[in-house]
């Protein structure tokens, strides 16, 4: 059992109903009042985190709004991911440069130094097997031949979308 105080719960990934909103800054899509008692979902992978976290593949989180970013990390490491963030697509390329066993990039489509999309583009012209997720509160102008989420998006859609990729 897992206690929510003020508007997070003790752990995001507890409540797998949590969203992510257009925003960016709430951790709502659940009616989950201060004292609320919630039952934590356990993962299926059964052993320690550190041995969950070394069986599960690197992901790395792209998105220029921090509270966006850190909800999805939390929520994947929570998983057993092992997860890295950028807060924009250089400091992506410069991370997926320098950390070889990244297997999927999950990126939001709207940021300051480089789209979402060009980052896509560029990440798998120079690593070919890896996996892409797009994530944006905008409507996308023109066509995603990628895996897309459209914020607000549910954590449980993140996750199989997550493994989808990973399966794919």
């Amino acid at each position: 059992m897992s206690r929510c105080y003020g508007r997070r719960p003790a752990s995001t990934a507890a409540i797998r109903g949590c969203f992510i909103p257009a925003g960016g800054k709430n951790c709502g899509g659940s009616s989950l009042v201060r004292g609320d008692t919630i039952s934590a979902v356990q993962d299926s992978v059964a052993g320690p985190p550190e041995a969950r976290r070394a069986a599960r593949p690197t992901i790395m989180i792209v998105d220029d709004d921090p509270e966006v970013r850190v909800i999805i990390a939390e929520f994947l490491a929570d998983l057993g991911y092992h997860v890295l963030q950028a807060q924009g697509a250089a400091e992506a390329l410069e991370t997926l440069a320098r950390t070889p066993d990244v297997r999927l990039v999950i990126t939001d489509i709207r940021m300051p130094d480089m789209s979402g999309i060009e980052l896509a583009d560029i990440a798998t012209r120079r690593r070919s097997g890896l996996k892409i997720i797009l994530i944006s509160g905008y409507f996308a102008a023109q066509p995603v031949e990628r895996r897309y989420l459209r914020k607000p998006f549910r954590m449980k859609e993140l996750e199989a979308a997550v493994r989808a990729e990973l399966d794919a």
